[in-house]
């Protein structure tokens, strides 16, 4: 198998990690850039040397993913620990094994190298058992993941001792190996009054009560229909039932669509993914099961018709679209939940921290503006700002005057708008005070918004500056 330069580079960093002593790693690979890929090189070189690698996974379909590319890129002969399947080689020096599976039986031989894929995942209470075994004590660990991230804070530095990182989103796609993402959502704040948070998570029973309505946070099918029409579409909902009527309601609009969640037998969930795969479906509504490990190439859109306030989930739900295929350009996002607003876009430069946080983190977007003419969005340096205070959108020219923020908007209908640049926080200026230079002024302001300070920083900063300039000219 011939790796990308990009995952060449990781594996070779991953080897001079345990060269130089380090027990364990973080690989973090965007959705799309091929972690599966490097993780099955390393435990192929592992086994070469005479290493025993297990790789745990937390899904069937990422079981199926490591299987493929572990046979396509040499490492032998593959055991499977899986519930309902048989192993074929329990002896063999490479064991792929389900999670769950695993924490009830016991490995013929102590492991060398331990590989967690979906690592997010690794701080629960089966993946720590699994650790605290007696026999798996002096074994490396890989972690693999494209979120790092976790809604309960909690850090990795316990497991890891370093971070190897692929390129981000945006690198991937000016290289060709991901499309560029087009999103489309709702203007406005979204008011989550009545949300409350369970482990850093929106509590399930009441989103689905907000979410479940007949007017949803913009119009499901006539959102589609507008922006992603003839695409072949996954939609996240946020509960069963909500799920089963958004199906029912595309059904009834004349649009082939099916429902899966957790409790779909697998031979049904293997129809609707093959109707998926071939076009006879053209939207597949679920509920938290398509959010990791399904890849479709010819996924043209990816609907998300529920909040949530983890940015790891956001980013495996947006990210399912972003692989390339023949005639794909590229990938349609419809965010109903106005997710963008705490967790900015799926092709956003992304900082990773092997620590955890000492509290929630705040939203930290960076400062844009939307147009209001051709809906465009840009990053703040490309604002223009003529002599009278207006902005000019630096597309079509059309000049606005900054307004008030807006009032919250509750559930209902609304049209989703193009959110096509890094987003997005639509707080205006505040009005520059008397005395107070007004290209300084709008300096500080560009940094708070873009910092997420409250609104009185500015004016400190700039009383700050003032005191000092008047001191050193004083001192002249």
């Amino acid at each position: 198998m011939r790796l990308r330069d990009y995952q060449a580079s990781a594996v070779w960093d991953l080897r001079l990690l345990y060269a130089n002593g380090a027990r364990g790693a973080f690989l973090v690979a965007p959705c799309g850039a091929g972690k599966t890929v490097v993780f099955a090189t390393i435990a192929r070189l592992a086994v070469r040397k005479g290493s025993r690698v297990v790789v745990v996974v937390p899904r069937r379909e990422l079981m199926d993913q490591a299987l493929d590319k572990l046979t396509a890129c040499g490492a032998g002969r593959l055991g499977i620990i899986a519930a309902g399947r048989k192993n074929p080689h329990p002896d063999a020096p490479v064991q792929v094994a389900m999670l769950w599976t695993l924490a009830r039986r016991v490995l013929p031989w102590s492991p060398d190298l331990v590989i967690i894929d979906e690592a997010h995942l690794a701080k629960c209470a089966t993946v720590t058992k699994l650790l605290a075994r007696p026999t798996w004590e002096g074994a490396r660990l890989l972690l693999a993941s494209a979120t790092p991230w976790r809604t309960d804070g909690k850090g990795f530095d316990d497991l890891a001792q370093a971070i190897v990182a692929c390129p981000q989103v945006s690198d991937l796609v000016a290289a060709g190996h991901l499309v560029p993402a087009v999103t489309y959502s709702r203007q406005g704040h979204v008011k989550l009054d009545g949300l409350h948070r369970r482990a850093g998570e929106y509590r399930r029973e009441e989103m689905a009560a907000r979410f479940h309505q007949p007017k949803l946070w913009g119009d499901i099918v006539e959102s589609w229909r507008e922006h992603a029409t003839g695409l072949r579409t996954i939609c996240f909902a946020s509960s069963v039932a909500h799920s089963k009527a958004l199906c029912r309601t595309y059904n009834t609009a004349g649009i082939p669509a099916g429902h899966l969640d957790g409790s779909t037998p697998a031979p049904e969930r293997l129809r609707l993914l093959a109707a998926l795969a071939a076009g006879d479906l053209l939207v597949l509504v679920n509920c938290g099961v398509l959010c990791e490990g399904f890849d479709l190439p010819a996924l043209g859109c990816v609907q998300v018709a529920r909040k949530t306030a983890s940015r790891g989930l956001w980013l495996q739900m947006t990210g399912r679209a972003l692989r390339p295929a023949p005639g794909k350009t590229q990938a349609i996002i419809l965010d109903h939940g106005a997710n963008w607003q705490e967790h900015g876009l799926v092709d956003d430069v992304r900082t990773y921290t092997l620590a955890g946080r000492v509290k929630r983190d705040k939203p930290t977007v960076p400062a844009v503006r939307q147009c209001t003419a051709c809906f465009r969005v840009y990053r703040s340096g490309d604002w223009l700002r003529d002599m009278a205070g207006w902005w000019q959108c630096p597309g079509c020219g059309h000049a606005e005057r900054p307004q008030r923020r807006r009032p919250p908007m509750t559930a209902q209908a609304a049209r989703l708008e193009r959110v096509n640049a890094r987003k997005i926080n639509p707080i205006p200026l505040q009005r520059c005070p008397m005395g107070v230079d007004p290209a300084l002024w709008a300096r500080l302001e560009l940094e708070r918004i873009d910092k997420g300070y409250k609104p009185g920083w500015s004016w400190h900063r700039a009383r700050t500056w003032q005191r000092r300039r008047r001191s050193s000219q004083g001192s002249w």
